[in-house]
């Protein structure tokens, strides 16, 4: 093989020209900043720690906080799949216990199915769990009591509770959206949730209680979708949207894994992933532990068959058993431009994080749906 070919190949390898003059330099750069330490970074796709390296710190961080530290404040973060919502919700309920304030947080995952089928068992358990949680005392007969029903039972023992403690109490509720399987428990609880939520601003003697508490409703919309929603059941308080990455998030996630892309790279993988958390970060670990460069990984990709499969079959499957849904995506994915639907489908496409709203219609997320779906859709 002739030398100009080897340098060639291994500049192709290490990412910048290599040369006899410059061979030693570049190998002890490439082997000072390649991810020799992967084994410290997390695997994108769970919730990151708080010591977490890959964690990029953004704005609406302290635009929930502010919410969450008014009275009686309701919380509600949500997004599709994989966009970061429970690596925020981590980040809240430490902050909150930073601030003196009792942080409760509870997955509706943890919950027995058979409390999910209507709300009387659901809320016996939320107060047990709230009462057991504070080591406060509660025994089978306070649930008992006649006259009240099971919605002003709860509310008396849930008053009560607040009366007893001395700060803010914060309620979490992980997957909130398990929620919505059963939509009539699930409208029962939300006008529940919002009496309390508006009771601390009554001025009676009893707000005071009221106002200690505050929830954080931790929602993923793909379930609107598949429910054929046409709108948030969630209408009280304040909401916070999961936001894409920029540009500068995404540069600086790279840095974080150790990697060296260069500004037109940056820009390749931001049309790839439109800046999605989870594929943003998938893509540069898979870069950074499977591959010898960037550009490697790009062309490997291209099919969205490798490190995507399994996101991208989890929305094929949602588009094969809704076929209104699918024929609107059909749609999107053909056009080169923002297209306009019925608000219907632009409400559910956007809630899987399948489109981008926009003044003008939507636009597919970003190029990996676009290629992958165009060609099997």
């Amino acid at each position: 093989m002739a030398a100009p070919q080897i340098w060639r190949i291994l500049s192709d390898i290490l990412g910048e020209p290599v040369s006899k003059k410059s061979f030693t330099s570049v190998v002890k750069n490439y082997l000072a900043t390649s991810n020799l330490n992967n084994d410290l970074l997390e695997v994108p796709g769970d919730r990151l720690s708080l010591d977490s390296e890959l964690y990029i710190s953004r704005p609406i961080e302290q635009l929930a906080f502010q919410i969450l530290s008014h009275a009686g404040g309701v919380l509600s973060l949500v997004g599709s799949r994989k966009m970061g919502k429970t690596s925020l919700m981590i980040r809240l309920v430490h902050r909150a216990r930073q601030e003196n304030l009792t942080v409760i947080p509870l997955s509706l995952e943890q919950v027995d199915p058979q409390f999910l089928k209507n709300l009387d068992p659901f809320l016996r358990w939320l107060i047990y769990e709230l009462y057991h949680r504070l080591n406060l005392p509660l025994s089978e007969g306070d649930f008992s009591r006649d006259g009240l029903g099971c919605k002003g039972l709860s509310t008396h023992l849930l008053e009560h509770l607040l009366k007893q403690i001395h700060s803010p109490l914060v309620v979490v509720l992980d997957r909130f959206d398990l929620l919505f399987n059963n939509l009539s428990i699930s409208i029962d609880f939300l006008r529940l949730l919002n009496y309390w939520y508006e009771a601390s601003g009554y001025g009676l003697p009893e707000s005071d209680a009221w106002q200690k508490l505050r929830f954080i409703l931790v929602t993923s919309t793909d379930i609107y979708a598949e429910l054929n929603l046409k709108s948030s059941p969630i209408r009280m308080g304040k909401s916070i949207k999961m936001p894409y990455f920029t540009t500068l998030e995404v540069d600086e996630l790279t840095r974080r894994f150790r990697l060296q892309l260069t500004s037109s790279e940056v820009e390749e993988l931001m049309q790839l992933t439109g800046g999605h958390p989870y594929l943003v970060g998938l893509s540069l670990y898979a870069s950074s532990e499977h591959y010898l460069s960037f550009k490697s990984f790009l062309k490997d990709s291209l099919d969205g068959e490798l490190i995507f499969h399994k996101h991208l079959h989890f929305y094929g499957q949602i588009l094969q058993r809704n076929i209104t849904l699918l024929h609107g995506f059909q749609e999107a994915v053909q056009a080169q431009e923002a297209v306009r639907l019925s608000p219907f489908l632009e409400f559910q496409l956007e809630s899987l994080g399948l489109v981008k709203l926009g003044k003008n219609g939507v636009t597919v997320a970003n190029g990996l749906y676009r290629r992958y779906f165009g060609d099997r859709l």
